[in-house]
Order: structure tokens, then C-alpha cells, then sequence
């Protein structure tokens, strides 16, 4: 019985919402219109995002020397302990190797 009740009252809301064929595809068409703007500000906030991801990647210099390499540079003679240390500092800090 209360199934009946809100079959009717639902039956009764959509009888007061018929709309004339016009009416009809203006509304449809306001719909659509707004699922294409989210479309494009969806886009627009995706394009942003990776531009900024790119141009920060792009910003961070690679290390010039790994911590390897700079072991065995001083393991030869090539760096001396000093040079050594600052490196090494360098390349933990994410700041690269530098110059050498």
C-alpha cells in the first residue's frame, strides 16, 4: 500500500512537469551544454597540471656524478677529501654535482 502511494505521488509530480516539445530540447540542450563547459574545465585543470609537472621536472638538474663515481674519483686521487665532502653534500641535497 505505501508502494502505491509513492507510485502515485511520483506519477503525480511527473504529470506536473510536462513540458512542450520546445521546452523539452531547450532543456536538453542546456544539459548538454553543461556537460561540454565540465568537459573543458576538466581538460583545462588536466593541461595545467602536466604543464607544471613538466616545467618542474624540467627545472631539476640531473646529478652530475653519482655517489659511485665520486667514491672512485677519490679512491684514483682525482678529488681530494675535501672536494670529496663537498660533493658528496652537494649531491645529498639534490643540489647535483656541480662542477668539476
Amino acid at each position: 500500500m505505501a508502494k502505491e502511494c509513492v507510485g502515485r505521488s511520483l506519477l503525480a509530480a511527473h504529470d506536473t512537469l510536462d513540458r512542450s516539445p520546445e521546452q523539452a530540447a531547450a532543456l536538453e540542450a542546456v544539459l548538454w551544454l553543461g556537460v561540454v563547459v565540465v568537459a573543458l574545465l576538466l581538460g583545462a585543470v588536466m593541461v595545467s597540471y602536466f604543464r607544471r609537472k613538466a616545467r618542474t621536472s624540467a627545472q631539476t638538474p640531473a646529478p652530475v656524478f653519482t655517489l659511485e663515481q665520486l667514491r672512485r674519483l677519490r679512491e684514483r686521487g682525482d678529488l681530494t677529501d675535501t672536494e670529496y665532502e663537498t660533493l658528496k653534500g652537494r649531491l645529498l641535497e639534490g643540489n647535483g654535482g656541480g662542477e668539476v
